[in-house]
């Protein structure tokens, strides 16, 4: 499974367990092994419920192994902050390119440089009922096509950690600008992620640390970004 999505169902299945209505502000998820399609358990433990502040921690459970855990809190959202450097996307989207049965639109921009990515996404169908927040785990989950270069083979990221900050709120179906800044050595990569609004209000801020694993072209699922056969060419090959 992606780890934006299991990371979005924790969140959900945390806000559930809670019993409240706040959004989520800040996470930590820890992936520690593949959590394979299909059934699985999402223990939630409380350790706060407040009127302003809630927080959890959460694990999930499949085929008796633990594949991920989490640290969440949840809090109001503030007034809307004007973001004076929020990064702008680029003006060219060539192309869009949809994935997982047409639930979400990406499009990566041109141009770009190395280890930097300019894109944008939005949810679609089904996808756009999800709440802004369980959204911004899968938005926030990018750090793939910063790690390409002309050299690297085909690969498969293994997200070993990804926190989230959550700082204001927008629509799933509205477009989320994604700005991407990799560092990549051997086998591990480094990416800080911005989630901006197309007026350029900072949503959201993303940490994220990666194996880059070899892998064979055949052995590669849909990526959530769908960037097999992308606009970025046959560099895009492969990653989930």
């Amino acid at each position: 499974m992606f780890g934006g999505a299991v990371a979005a169902t924790i969140v959900r299945a945390a806000r559930l367990t809670l019993g409240i209505e706040l959004p989520l502000s800040d996470a930590h998820f820890t992936f520690l092994a593949p959590t394979p399609a299909g059934s699985a358990t999402v223990r939630v433990t409380p350790l706060r419920r407040g009127r302003r502040f809630a927080d959890a921690v959460a694990t999930v459970e499949s085929r008796g192994v633990t594949t991920a855990q989490a640290s969440l809190s949840f809090s109001p959202t503030p007034p809307s902050l004007a973001s004076r450097d929020a990064p702008r996307a680029a003006v060219e989207f060539p192309r869009s390119h949809v994935s997982f049965d047409g639930a979400i639109e990406w499009q990566p921009a041109r141009p770009t440089r190395a280890g930097v990515i300019l894109s944008r996404i939005r949810a679609r169908g089904g996808a756009s009922t999800l709440q802004p927040d369980e959204w911004a785990c899968i938005a926030a989950d990018l750090i793939g096509p910063g790690a390409l270069t002309p050299d690297r083979g085909p690969f498969a990221v293994a997200t070993a950690t990804l926190a989230i900050s959550l700082i204001e709120t927008a629509a799933p179906a509205e477009w989320w600008h994604q700005h991407l800044t990799t560092r990549a050595s051997d086998d591990l990569a480094d990416g800080i992620l911005d989630l901006t609004s197309a007026d350029g209000r900072l949503l959201a801020r993303a940490h994220q640390r990666a194996a880059l694993l070899p892998a064979e072209a055949h052995e590669m699922p849909q990526s959530a970004t769908a960037f097999a056969n992308s606009s970025l060419d046959s560099l895009m090959i492969g990653m989930n």
